[in-house]
């Protein structure tokens, strides 16, 4: 389980136990915005890189008439470096900006072919045209978080105006990978 990525042995979920009218919930993989990158500035002898993502399920992409139903990852450009996802073209800085997208492997062949998919561009609910800025090694069945599709976090911002605050914005998920000689507990 959770073999598809890199040294999955330094990769780690945050989770977080809140407390409401002074009652604790149970730990949950819920986070607030910005909780990766507090983590990684507050322990950088133990943490490698750490990455905020917020899975939205499967999402209709079209290009043209034909309709791809994906697995939607929105993630900031630490994701692929934090899971240790082989990213096979392109610059993951650009998912610092909003309409840019990485794809796998296998959804570029599926809509691409042989064709270079880098700088084509999707229609993602044919509403929002998303460019397509890399591709990622498909992750396997037995894992997680599968993407087919990982689309820059600034569009979660920008289309549907989500706080990143410590004040709320708690639907996200922290991802951290620990430096290889760090013991977990």
């Amino acid at each position: 389980y959770n073999k598809d990525y890199q040294e999955s042995e330094n990769l780690c979920v945050i989770m977080s136990k809140y407390t409401l009218e002074g009652m604790k919930e149970e730990p949950s993989p819920i986070i607030m915005g910005p909780v990766a990158k507090t983590i990684q500035e507050s322990f950088p002898d133990e943490v490698e890189c750490a990455s905020i993502t917020k899975e939205f399920g499967y999402s209709p992409y079209f290009l043209g008439e034909n309709s791809y139903n994906c697995r939607t990852t929105y993630a900031d450009t630490l994701f692929f470096q934090t899971l240790g996802i082989v990213v096979k073209l392109g610059n993951v800085k650009e998912l610092a900006n909003p309409d840019m997208a990485f794809i796998s492997d296998d959804l570029a062949k599926r809509i691409f072919g042989a064709e270079n998919p880098v700088g084509k561009v999707l229609m993602k609910d044919k509403n929002h045209e998303i460019m397509v800025r890399g591709v990622f090694k498909q992750i396997g069945e037995n894992n997680s978080i599968r993407p087919d599709i990982v689309i820059s976090f600034a569009n979660i911002t920008k289309y549907f105006g989500w706080y990143f605050g410590w004040g709320g914005g708690d639907s996200f998920t922290c991802y951290v990978r620990l430096h290889p000689d760090v013991d977990v507990e």
